[in-house]
This record gives structure tokens, C-alpha cells and sequence, in this order.
């Protein structure tokens, strides 16, 4: 959604102005993207794309954890991303590789989950990729459909819950915002960079997961507490996280996350850095 169609959206609905300014004052931009099912044979090497097979770089190994390989989940030509000036904090060109273990499909809410994702940055051209079709090691290979992607520039999500702090709105006027919110299109959050979609938890919630999880506390063991010394100490570092990539259900690539998406943050540092060996991903329910 834009915000000529919001402000529109909330004219309709007999919202004041000012719910439109705080959103567009504070809001980020993000790259949208579509996939759209088509033929693998019509899909140039190198292209952004969903599904199908990756174009790895020749050399690089099918990323695997443990005996289990991973299944290919999307590629982006990061060229394709040139004409948004907010994407310039990505590698300017090469490509970036998204795996992920769809056999015990890890939430990222345990220290545990670490190497059942996998994030491949390759800085160099197209003429050192290759289309490379998974290997089955006697178990059949999760396979999606290769679908190519369209992107569009979007106003990231967030406007949910940033008039409601902002505004300091009453329980009154926080229900009638929360309503209208629910009656906006629904469209496929398939997303970079930018805040997260609608997902229940609070962006800062997240952020607060990959950082303790990161550094080893623990989440998803209530019966074993935290270390609230060191999470107390590493907590102010929440905030560094930012989104890579959030991946919605898709039909159309025959992905299903159910009532939740897949999200890969990466910490600002590391971005800058090139350095995606330490993304973490978390699946977030809606």
C-alpha cells in the first residue's frame, strides 16, 4: 500500500489527517514483491526468482545442516533492486540465496534452530552462476514451484501500531483504528527491508528474540530459566536488528506457512559489513 492510498483508505473512513502525517513521518519504505508461476526453461540464469532451482555460484555447495540438505526458497538479483534509494544499504550488485530446512521446519526460537537456514551472498557476475537441481540423497526433495518475481515499492507495514503509541489514542479510538486496519486489503507480505507485516508480536519483540537467541539465551524452554543477568546485558543491542526478508504463504509457489510467515533479520552492522553468516530467522504467526 501506498501512501496516496492510504490517505485515501482513511478520508473514506472519516479518519483526521493526522493519523496519515504520523504514519508517513514515521513509516518506512520497503520493496514488495510478487511471484508469479512460470516455466523454469523461461527463467533467464541469474534472475530474481521464487522456487524451482537456485543459480548457485560454481564451486559453492548445496548448503546442508547436519545430513539434512536445505530447500531452496528464493534468489534475488540484487541489481533488480537499484532503482529504490532506501535498498542502497544492500550490496549494490550480486546475488543473495534464501535456504531453509522445510523437514523439521524450525520456528528460530531456540538456540538449537541455528543452521537450519542459510543465507548466501555472492558478490560476483552472472556468468559464474549455475542452475543447480537439489540433490535427493534417497529422500525425495521438498520442490516448489519456480515462479519469477515482480517487485514494486510499497510503505512498509507498521501503520497498525504507530498512530495507536504515537497518537496516544483511547481504547475507543484504538478499536475503530484496529478495525479499519483489519478491513485493508489483505495482500501477500512478501517483503525487503522495511518493518514487518502484520504479525501478532511488536516489531521490537522480534528484534528482542533474534538478539537474545543470538547469544545463546534461551526462549523456547520455559522450563529452564533465563539468564536475566546476561539478557539484561545484551538487550540494548534488540534494536540493531533489522528485516532482510519476510516470506508470506504463496499458492502460486505452493508455500504454506499456515497462520504465520517467515522472517530473516540480520543486524545492521553485519549488513554493512556483507556479512550474512548471522542472520537469524523466525517464523511469526498473524
Amino acid at each position: 500500500m501506498t501512501i496516496n492510498e492510504l490517505r485515501a483508505g482513511l478520508r473514506e473512513a472519516g479518519f483526521d489527517s493526522k493519523y496519515a502525517e504520523c504514519i508517513e513521518s514515521k513509516a518506512q519504505r520497503c520493496v514488495r514483491f510478487q511471484a508469479i508461476p512460470t516455466n523454469e526453461e523461461d527463467l533467464p540464469l541469474g534472475c530474481s526468482k521464487m522456487g524451482g532451482s537456485p543459480d548457485l555460484p560454481v564451486g559453492v555447495s548445496w548448503p546442508s545442516h547436519g545430513n539434512r540438505l536445505l530447500d531452496f526458497r528464493i534468489q534475488i538479483d540484487l541489481q533488480d533492486l537499484h532503482p529504490y534509494p532506501f535498498c542502497r544499504i544492500l550490496p549494490p550488485q550480486g546475488h543473495l540465496y534464501f535456504f531453509l530446512n522445510d523437514f523439521d521446519q524450525p520456528e528460530g526460537l531456540d538456540r538449537a534452530d541455528r543452521g537450519n537456514w542459510r543465507v548466501i551472498f555472492h558478490p560476483g557476475p552472472r556468468e559464474e552462476l549455475e542452475r543447480r537441481t537439489r540433490p535427493s540423497l534417497g529422500i525425495k526433495p521438498v520442490q516448489f514451484e519456480p515462479c519469477r518475481i515482480a517487485f514494486h515499492q510499497a510503505l512498509s507495514p507498521g501503520w497498525d501500531e504507530i498512530p495507536i503509541h504515537t497518537l496516544r489514542l483511547h481504547d475507543d479510538q484504538e478499536d475503530e483504528w484496529q478495525y479499519f486496519i483489519d478491513c485493508l486489503p489483505n495482500e501477500t507480505n512478501h517483503q525487503l527491508l522495511g518493518r514487518p507485516g502484520r504479525i501478532q508480536d511488536l516489531e521490537y519483540v522480534t528484534q528482542l528474540e533474534c538478539q537474545f537467541l543470538s547469544n545463546g539465551l534461551v526462549m523456547a524452554k520455559p522450563a529452564k530459566p533465563m539468564d536475566e543477568a546476561r539478557a539484561k546485558e545484551v538487550a540494548p543491542g534488540a534494536t540493531d536488528w533489522k528485516l532482510l526478508l519476510q516470506l508470506d504463504s504463496d499458492e502460486g509457489a505452493g508455500m504454506d506457512w499456515g497462520d504465520s510467515m517467515i522472517s530473516f533479520w540480520i543486524k545492521e552492522r553485519d549488513l554493512k559489513e556483507r556479512n550474512f553468516s548471522q542472520v537469524w530467522m523466525v517464523e511469526e504467526r498473524f
